[in-house]
């Protein structure tokens, strides 16, 4: 779903478009995203919160990164400057890698969502 929205929100020019801001501020996107953000930030220790006893690996998160960075890069393209701080510190971003205040701290953010977060082999550029 997160990737539909990214693709929906380049496709309508986001975040520039007067309609998809009525319609994100609608559906209170950059609160639901950054909600998103703090569940799966830390999915290791809400798993064990539950009680769950479960054998899974270190990496085994069931898809869980891919959608935190999905996420994250939907709050980069069309959410605030204070919405992206906040998703860094809950996803132990480093805020010295993007510099919110700049006029291209999108592209930053983009650029620290792909070098941190994005899977270099599952990825539509990748040579694999």
């Amino acid at each position: 779903a997160l990737v539909a929205l990214y693709s929906a929100g380049v496709r309508c020019g986001a975040p520039a478009s007067e309609e998809w801001r009525r319609a994100a501020d609608l559906v209170r996107l950059e609160r639901t995203l950054l909600e998103c953000v703090g569940r799966w930030a830390d999915w290791r220790a809400q798993e064990s919160s539950c009680g769950a006893e479960t054998q899974r690996r270190a990496n085994d998160d069931a898809g869980i990164r891919y959608a935190l960075t999905e996420a994250l890069r939907c709050l980069g393209r069309f959410c605030s400057p204070a919405a992206a701080a906040l998703a860094l510190h809950l996803s132990s971003g480093s805020h010295a890698e993007v510099c919110l205040g700049t006029p291209d701290w999108r592209d930053q953010f983009a650029k620290f969502v792909e070098r941190r977060r994005r899977c270099h082999i599952t990825t539509p550029d990748s040579p694999f």
